[in-house]
């Protein structure tokens, strides 16, 4: 009965009624297809302050890893701007759209219901809809309910999933308008050849490109890594989208965020490698920024796996209220591309991840907001500051760092 009303109140939320439908004139294909061209724009527009109401999210049994990430998605100035896109070209209100995107639609009404817009409660809310969801389709979840799990991989499947629907709606759409097939073939005959680039002493490198269609997701969210591995003097490059990077911490050098990204972009010695004739030979890899997302999540690696059980390290890793990423983090295209001010960001958000161990440990997220930083412990809110967020103690460590391209 409980879900039934759940389930109805999201109805009037997304406003599934024929008399109250937008353009109903629109066939549903047209209506993706102006979905997919205000989406895009609303992703490369700079966006409006948000104005979401400070409201917690109920734990549901040891789900602090996904009400954490979840605060921080729905509270970043381009994703509201994206929420409210999806609501006002009415996608959703269509119950057979809603189902081709069916984590999306469980997120819009949580997103409703934490605008003042749309409602004028101030109380915690139960994402129960999204928990559901992930039970069925979040791997680690759906083998071990009601257990810990990782705030950053529950971030990463919201991600893909949402860039996923996105993209396959952009797909439907374009069958459905009867467009070129042979365009995306030849596109990715040309992804899966590569092309050649010349580097110093006008050496060559075949560089191969994992294609990805992009969405307004991975407009803001999706960066992009190029990895050279060079074997004797053979070369190859690599291009792959990231909407997390991921640093190691592991060296006792490490005590700043710039310092773990220097280390995780560094060139890296191969062992062992041999060659065609059995023969071992120098090698190296490297991995460079080859495009930067709007959003930049950095994952700091506290975990490591010592035998079967994972152990976290507690160290300090110091992190500011504007980051600049260093040229030298950067491909030789990139580095042509970006200017200081492109490669500049401003802090938004971090997770923290309270206790000794993953499965035993909680999350929290200090967020920026219109009103100043709060803390989101679940159903509890309370106003914090840049100082304590920026703040190292022994009771919490960063483990997302969220920041927005200025």
């Amino acid at each position: 009965q409980q879900q039934k009303q759940q389930q109805e109140e999201d109805a009037e939320l997304l406003g599934q009624r024929q008399d109250r439908l937008r353009h109903p004139e629109c066939t549903d294909e047209d209506l993706i297809a102006l979905f997919l061209k205000q989406a895009q724009v609303a992703a490369a527009t700079a966006p409006a302050a948000g104005s979401l109401a400070v409201r917690g999210l109920f734990n549901q049994g040891n789900t602090c890893f996904m009400n954490a990430p979840l605060q921080m998605l729905l509270r970043l100035d381009p994703t509201q701007q994206l929420f409210r896109t999806v609501f006002e070209c009415g996608l959703l209100q269509r119950p057979a759209l809603a189902a081709r995107a069916p984590l999306l639609s469980c997120l819009l009404p949580l997103f409703l219901r934490m605008d003042k817009q749309h409602s004028a409660k101030a109380s915690s809310l139960s994402a129960d809809a999204v928990y559901k969801h992930s039970c069925q389709h979040f791997l680690p979840l759906r083998e071990a309910q009601g257990q810990q799990h990782d705030a950053e991989e529950f971030l990463g499947f919201v991600l893909d999933s949402l860039h996923e629907e996105l993209r396959q709606l952009g797909q439907d759409q374009a069958g459905a308008a009867d467009t070129n097939d042979q365009a995306p073939a030849a596109a990715q005959q040309e992804d899966a050849d590569g092309w050649m680039e010349v580097g110093a002493g006008s050496k060559s490198a075949v560089v191969r490109h994992v294609s990805s269609h992009d969405t307004a997701v991975s407009q803001l969210f999706g960066g992009r890594l190029r990895s050279s591995l060079v074997v004797g003097k053979n070369k190859s490059v690599t291009t792959q989208r990231f909407f997390s990077l991921q640093l190691d911490i592991r060296k006792d050098n490490i005590v700043t965020v710039e310092d773990a990204l220097r280390e995780s972009l560094s060139v890296e010695s191969i062992d062992d490698v041999q060659n065609g004739a059995g023969r071992t030979v120098a090698a190296t890899r490297q991995l460079l920024l080859d495009q930067l997302p709007s959003i930049l999540v950095l994952h700091l690696k506290r975990f490591v796996y010592d035998g079967q059980r994972p152990r976290k390290l507690r160290k300090d890793v110091a992190f500011s209220q504007k980051l600049c990423l260093a040229p030298g983090l950067l491909s030789p295209s990139a580095q042509k591309l970006y200017s200081a001010k492109d490669r500049t960001y401003q802090l938004k958000a971090v997770c923290y991840h309270h206790g000794g161990s993953l499965h035993t440990g909680h999350f929290t997220a200090n967020i920026s907001t219109p009103d100043g930083w709060i803390v989101f412990d679940d159903d509890s809110t309370w106003p914090a500051s840049i100082f304590n967020t920026t703040a190292m103690t022994p009771e919490k460590q960063a483990y997302l760092i969220v920041y927005q391209r200025i």
